[in-house]
């Protein structure tokens, strides 16, 4: 369990960790029903609620997408990628990547005029075969 912890606490912590980054030969269950948190105008102190609603001592892969109403079934963009994250993660990282992503879909689709934007965190949690991580990261 002591090496679960130390996972966790290193993931998105000082660079965003992508789902993709985790080794192929680690099986991953990411087959558990979507959670949505909505950030209204990339506000700082959301992503700090975001991290303190998770449970802790668990990893959850995040869908970060920009849509006007936060509402799944209306006209959206995908900022990025799946990434990772714990209650361990950074908040700091993880403003830094979607304000980075917001800042090149604003320049790809002339999005400077928006106002009021939401962006939509898509996560769920997701679970990794601890026998696995276990063996690849134990020193032998």
């Amino acid at each position: 369990m002591k090496i679960w912890k130390y996972f966790l606490k290193n993931i998105s912590t000082s660079k965003i960790n992508l789902l993709a980054d985790i080794n192929k030969e680690l099986f991953i269950n990411k087959f558990n029903k979507s959670n949505y948190f909505n950030i209204r105008n990339n506000d700082k102190l959301s992503y700090l609620n975001f991290i303190n609603s998770l449970t802790s001592d668990s990893l959850y892969t995040v869908v970060p997408i920009l849509s006007l109403t936060g509402k799944p079934d209306k006209l959206y963009i995908v900022l990025g990628r799946s990434f990772l994250v714990s209650s361990y993660s950074s908040t700091e990282v993880i403003y830094e990547y979607i304000l980075d992503h917001y800042n090149d879909s604003s320049d790809d689709y002339n999005l400077e005029s928006l106002e009021n934007y939401i962006i939509t965190f898509k996560y769920k949690k997701i679970y990794i075969d601890l026998d696995q991580l276990n063996k690849k990261f134990t020193p032998k």
